[in-house]
């Protein structure tokens, strides 16, 4: 952190001038500071499109002109989508853009004025401030590959949270008609369980059907996966069932209209993941990261597109803050508690890689060997369950960076050490 920043540092003189800019949906707010700390203009707010981007560089050229710099950087808080039209639009013309993390625009206007007002000329000068002590970061804009992997990435988790949220209210509809229904079948979104609900969505229905049609629904709709094993619970359980709505127009409505809505957004899904799939194999990480056991083509795509190229990481500690994995602490005199990660990376990202850290220990046995080390009672420090998932995610991170950094795939027969332990996780296991 202490390089990156004499790195900053060196990229600010006294003949350059610090933009900061805190960006909006239609309007943006530059603040100007110079090297000494001097504010050579007022801040001043300018359009989020081209004529506006015009007069901004306009401005600035005026600023340079007037005091006598030769050289700009572009300091932008990344809020939301709209700070990438400006920063793609200056770095098409060859000026030096960086980020700062908006966290640290808050914590930095509030330690110069304690006052909880907030306005956009504040915000601007903070982020101005911050690029004068050299506290930025360079960003890198994505390729087109990976900005379309971002956008269906996002989409994807959209759409499924939507169809969660559809499934609990199908949940919350068989209470009234047969609530008995969900503890007969493993996935209540089954093509079987929908084609039933379908024909009929209450209790007493299902029960007036029979078990031979109950059977043929479910026979046509699963393809054979269930039949009249399955159709006989059903069926007695609807004649016992306590669901007390009866067959109406309203409840066939409800019913129709929450399956319809389900069954197109799991089309839509399935949509964007064959093409989150297709775009992956655009990539020249994509074929490294699915050699590992666990990480399939859907959470490969995802993973690169909430980090981008993984090329551009120096370390797999900058992905690992990236998804806030990253372990934090507090420590006052005597006192000091246990370590955790922060959390205050990207959601998506940290839940992504924690998904896949569950499914290698299904298939991944360098993982599952390293998790039952981190498990062991022989260990210096035994950790939870809960915590070895979150370090195999993390262990996740240091292999993806490293197949795409030697540009070799993952090999079985490697042995990851637990971290603080006296054995290897192999011996572990065996022990």
């Amino acid at each position: 952190m202490k390089a990156n920043r004499t790195k900053n540092l060196a990229l600010i003189t006294s003949r350059t001038l610090i933009v900061g800019v805190d960006g909006h949906c239609k309007s943006n707010t530059a603040a100007f500071c110079m090297a000494n700390g001097d504010e050579p203009v007022r801040p001043f707010t300018f359009g989020n499109d081209r004529h506006g981007f015009l007069r901004f560089l306009e401005r600035v050229d005026w600023v340079k002109k007037r005091k006598g710099l030769s050289s700009a950087v572009f300091v932008l808080e990344p809020n939301g989508p709209y700070w990438r039209l400006l920063g793609r639009f200056l770095s098409e013309r060859n000026h030096l853009v960086r980020v700062v993390n908006p966290l640290q625009v808050k914590m930095n206007r509030q330690t110069g004025n304690p006052s909880q007002d907030k306005t956009d000329f504040a915000d601007a000068r903070s982020v101005a401030d911050l690029g004068k002590q050299g506290k930025f970061n360079q960003t890198t804009l994505l390729g087109a590959v990976y900005e379309d992997l971002r956008s269906l990435t996002g989409l994807r988790e959209a759409l499924i949270g939507q169809r969660s949220a559809l499934k609990h209210r199908l949940r919350a509809a068989l209470v009234r008609t047969f609530p008995e229904l969900d503890s007969l079948v493993s996935d209540i979104l089954g093509k079987g369980v929908r084609a039933l609900l379908r024909v009929s969505p209450t209790a007493k229905g299902l029960a007036g059907l029979g078990v031979e049609a109950v059977t043929e629904v479910l026979k046509e709709a699963s393809r054979g996966r269930f039949g009249q094993k399955k159709a006989k619970q059903i069926v007695f359980a609807a004649r016992d069932s306590v669901g007390y709505a009866a067959q109406s127009l309203a409840v066939r409505i409800e019913f129709e209209a929450l399956l319809d809505s389900i069954e197109g957004l799991s089309a839509n899904i399935e949509r964007v993941e064959w093409e989150m799939a297709r775009l992956l194999r655009q990539t020249e990480e994509g074929l490294l990261l699915t050699s590992v056991p666990g990480i399939g083509e859907v959470t490969a795509a995802a993973i690169l597109g909430e980090t981008g190229s993984l090329k551009h990481y120096q370390n797999p500690n900058q992905i690992r803050k990236l998804a806030g994995f990253d372990l934090v602490g507090n420590q006052s005199g005597s006192r000091q508690t246990d370590l955790r990660i922060s959390k205050r990376g990207r959601k998506l990202l940290r839940k992504i890689f924690y998904q896949a850290a569950v499914a290698s220990l299904r298939c991944n046995d360098p993982l599952i060997r390293f998790y039952k080390g981190l498990i062991d009672p022989g260990r210096d420090r035994t950790l939870k369950k809960k915590q070895a998932i979150v370090a195999v995610a993390g262990k996740l991170i240091d292999i993806v960076f490293s197949l795409v950094k030697t540009r070799d795939p993952f090999e079985l027969d490697h042995e990851w050490i637990a971290p603080g332990g006296q054995k290897r996780a192999s011996e572990a296991m065996a022990a």
